[in-house]
């Protein structure tokens, strides 16, 4: 599998990690609805956490789909309202460029904010959820 989806209760979360072998132009879209199909499904809303750390160099093809994908309509993940916050862990700065491009009028005004580590991404939450 090019990626996996894990569930977490403490804190609440969803966090989906692509693995080496994803291949975003293949796997995008199918990785996104199975990010559709469990955020739809929580009893309460929870962090999407994207742990994209190890993958690395979007191309800026790949970057303009991901934004289109992720947030360029009211029905995206990232607008999901079983979402509270989604969170990227990325070191790629055109990601983390690209990501707190979310936050503006054009994208819906995602709640999008990047970290450098799961543990970062992680702690936050519990605070937040505290």
């Amino acid at each position: 599998m090019t990626y996996t989806i894990e569930q977490r209760t403490t804190p609440p979360a969803l966090i989906a990690t692509w693995h080496d072998d994803f291949d975003f132009m293949r796997d995008a879209r199918t990785y996104s609805a199975d990010v559709r199909e469990l955020l739809n499904a929580q009893e309460s809303p929870v962090y999407y956490i994207m742990n994209i750390g190890t993958w690395q160099n979007m191309s800026f093809n790949e970057l303009l789909e991901a934004t289109s994908i992720a947030a360029g309509s009211k029905d995206a993940n990232f607008h999901n309202p079983n979402n509270i916050a989604t969170l990227i862990i990325t070191n790629d700065r055109a990601v983390a460029i690209s990501a707190d491009g979310l936050k503006s009028d054009s994208f819906g005004n995602a709640n999008v904010l990047v970290f450098s580590t799961l543990d970062d991404a992680l702690a936050f939450a519990q605070q937040e959820a505290a």
